[in-house]
């Protein structure tokens, strides 16, 4: 349902594309003229836009880099648009990494559902009801089904940048053979413990995968973990990750290794 009247929604923008009605949601920015482009993120068309006018700001808008867009003529109420993401943005400019190459002269972006995260969580929703094995007993052990298990929690050397309940948390989550939760209110450096727990995992000789249920969160381990953990790769869109970590993303590793 959701899906369906956010669609509904992007439809009756596109179709407010005449006058300063188009703007008013922060959902649109219509009236624009192709000032830059480039290549870059991983092989993307890094395409710049501002106003037809020379030197007008870009209106009041929810456009934030990260931001899931769809780019159209401006004069071709039809034109279904090109998907991309917004990758840098200012006062007058907003650039846009797309896929493909928009058709027109001039433009216009609109906010688009991010259908990619609905996907997602439909794909994994089928996953765990189909699920058997290892997955399987994952998912019967969050639902209560079965107990998760641990191993008799093994010394971890002296780290003098945690304090004795984060070092806790740390020899615990490493003990767990299914899950471990680590639960503390903000500012009790939870961050710091779940790097720590990379870090150690790493040591010992395993593969980690980090998630975190935003962009941001998982730049702020990242941006810890590069310091001290050789073979950091960061999974994602690269526009929307932090500018300054985007070296360690699998599209900059990809294109500046020797044989691409």
């Amino acid at each position: 349902m959701e899906s369906d009247a956010e669609r509904a929604r992007l439809v009756q923008r596109r179709q407010l594309s005449r006058g300063l009605d188009a703007e008013r949601t922060g959902e649109t920015i219509i009236d624009l003229t192709l000032s830059d482009h480039r290549t870059g993120l991983g092989g993307r068309y890094l395409l710049s836009f501002s106003k037809r006018k020379g030197g007008q700001s870009l209106p009041w808008n929810r456009l934030k880099v990260g931001s899931p867009v769809v780019v159209s003529n401006n004069d071709d109420d039809d034109d279904e648009g090109a998907s991309g993401v917004v990758s840098r943005r200012n006062n007058n400019v907003i650039e846009v990494a797309l896929e493909q190459w928009p058709e027109g002269e001039r433009f216009r972006i609109d906010l688009s559902p991010d259908e990619t995260t609905r996907r997602r969580h439909r794909n994994a929703i089928n996953a765990a009801r189909n699920a058997t094995g290892r997955p399987g007993k994952l998912r019967d052990i969050l639902l209560g089904i079965a107990e998760p298990r641990f191993e008799p929690e093994k010394p971890i050397e002296t780290l003098d940048h945690l304090n004795p309940p984060q070092e806790d948390a740390v020899r615990f989550a490493l003990s767990c053979r299914d899950f471990a939760i680590v639960h503390g209110p903000p500012g009790t450096g939870k961050t710091t413990t779940l790097v720590e727990i990379i870090r150690q995992a790493v040591a010992r000789g395993q593969r980690v995968l980090a998630c975190a249920s935003s962009n941001t969160a998982v730049d702020n381990i990242l941006e810890r973990l590069v310091r001290t953990t050789p073979h950091v790769v960061r999974v994602g869109h690269p526009a929307r990750v932090t500018e300054s970590l985007r070296e360690h993303t699998l599209d900059e590793l990809v294109r500046q290794h020797e044989s691409t």
